[in-house]
């Protein structure tokens, strides 16, 4: 189920559940800082010397189902090819989790069209559902 919310909701949840096995994926040096693991295409193991780090060479991620407790995703998705697999991943990965992605707005002014940025996000909440089209630069 997509819901919208905010990073504090989402941290007074973690603080709530002190024992959850907690991923932080595509995060580079900034892994939030409850992560037991933390996953990204590069190969950032030096920096994150105090959680376990695994490095993404496939589209698929090399965990078990439900391996983790609560998963995050934090301007990730809009640099990822394949977004209906991301997901998936994520879901077959996790119980639950959180998905941060840029606006239209903030991805234009803020980021400065970003061309490693694929994908422009909206969200519908009359439908409660996620909007992706192709990024236009």
């Amino acid at each position: 189920m997509i819901k919208r919310t905010s990073l504090e909701h989402i941290n007074s949840i973690l603080e709530q559940n002190p024992n959850w096995n907690i991923l932080d994926v595509g995060c580079g040096f900034n892994a939030h800082p409850r992560a037991n693991t933390v996953c990204d295409i590069q190969n950032l193991s030096k920096f994150h010397k105090n959680t376990k780090f695994v490095q993404l060479t496939e589209k698929k991620f090399p965990f078990e189902n439900n391996q983790f407790d609560f998963v995050i995703a934090s301007h990730v998705i809009e640099h990822v090819e394949d977004v209906p697999l991301f997901i998936s991943e994520l879901e077959r990965i996790s119980k639950r989790g959180y998905i941060e992605l840029p606006t239209k707005l903030e991805d234009n002014m803020v980021f400065e069209n970003k061309k490693e940025h694929l994908w422009h996000m909206d969200f519908d909440d009359v439908n409660n559902k996620l909007l992706i089209s192709k990024k236009i630069q």
